[in-house]
């Protein structure tokens, strides 16, 4: 059964790519293309504890959220909506229906999850944030690494997921 579909398969690559059967190095490198696991996603891969490997930053990324409502969001809040409006591209209230948004259409990846340690992740406003700033400045995630505390690992996920 097996060689029988490696066989039908085969055939099916010759015939859509118009192959005659008896060039073997064609068969061969269609089946390589085909039937090769790309290194790239190997090499891509990042996290866990490894040998060699640096430990990771302490970041307090609670301590970072309080700071954060404190700065724009508390009734005697540092910044006021104009300044939240110049950083953010958007009024307080437009960037809660955003974050609205977007914990409904990905609720997995923004929803705040302890880490292996019990301790908080980041909070989803920090998330959001960390996206829209990127979008809408351009900036590079590491730039944002010293105000938001995140790295910019973190940083492109978030990007990717918004």
């Amino acid at each position: 059964m097996e060689g029988e579909s490696a066989d039908l398969l085969r055939g099916g690559i010759h015939d859509a790519l118009g192959l005659e059967e008896d060039d073997d190095d064609d068969d061969l490198l269609a089946q390589q293309v085909l039937f090769s696991t790309p290194k790239e996603d190997v090499a891509r891969r990042r996290g866990g504890s490894q040998p060699g490997k640096r430990a990771n930053k302490d970041r307090d990324f609670q301590a970072r959220y309080k700071r954060f409502i404190q700065q724009y969001f508390a009734p005697n809040s540092v910044y006021d909506e104009l300044d939240f409006r110049r950083r953010n591209r958007m009024s307080k209230s437009l960037f809660s229906r955003v974050l609205d948004g977007v914990l409904e259409a990905d609720p997995q990846y923004f929803e705040q999850r302890p880490d292996a340690t019990k301790r908080m992740g980041i909070h989803p406003m920090l998330k959001v944030t960390s996206a829209l700033r990127v979008l809408a400045y351009a900036m590079s995630a590491d730039a944002l690494d010293e105000n938001l505390e995140m790295s910019d690992t973190v940083i492109y996920n978030n990007v990717t997921h918004f």
